[in-house]
Formats: structure tokens, sequence, C-alpha cells
């Protein structure tokens, strides 16, 4: 296999969207960069795709740049959960509004009835 075909398997949005899950899951992220880092690493084998000496010392160092990497995905994650959240406040508190505001709204969108004597 090689390194552009491994690499397309690895789409940063599904590793953005996975951690989403993994906070909304409540794993901290120490957890979740180290569970997603041991997954990848066991996934690639650097030495079977780069020539050697190359493909040894990119097995060695691949753990780390893993958890480099995921910890930028992570910090994503947090920004998206984090408007998710300030979207869902702004839609209850929009929702609590109109609610509030129900019987005056009903009341001036009725058409008013004009009785004769």
């Amino acid at each position: 296999m090689k390194l552009k075909e491994i690499l397309k398997m690895f789409d940063v949005g599904d590793i953005i969207e996975l951690f989403t899950e993994l906070a909304r899951d409540g794993y901290s992220k120490s957890e979740a960069i180290e569970l997603l880092a041991k997954m990848l690493d066991k996934a690639i084998d650097w030495s079977l795709i780069v020539k050697e000496p190359f493909g040894s010392v990119l097995e060695l160092l691949d753990g780390p740049g893993y958890k480099a990497l995921l910890n930028l995905a992570w910090k994503l994650a947090e920004r998206r959960k984090e408007q998710e959240e300030r979207r869902s406040a702004r839609s209850k508190k929009a929702v609590d509004r109109l609610y509030e505001h129900a019987d005056d709204i009903a009341r001036d969108s009725l058409p008013r009835v004009v009785r004769s004597g």
C-alpha cells in the first residue's frame, strides 16, 4: 500500500468527528488522544511503506507525531462542541422568548372583530 492510499484512509474531518463523539461520551482529552494514537500506530507500519532505514526511523517516531496531530484535532473538536453548545443555547433562548410572548403574538395576529350595536 502506498503512502497516498494510507493518508486517504484517514480523513481529518472523520477524526474531528470521532473526537467530538468521544468528548460527548465523556472521554478526557488525554484518553481520546492515547486511544487514537495507539490505533494509528497499530494500523500503519512505516517500515513496510518507506524504504529502510527511514521506515524504521518513522516507525519509532510515529507515536509522538500522531499525538501531536491528534492534539490539534482535539482542539478543533472542542471548538466544534463549544459552537454547538452556543447554537443550542441561542435556539433555546429564542424558543423561550417565543413562549413568553405567545399570547401577545396570538392576540396581535388574530383579526379584530368589531361588534355593531
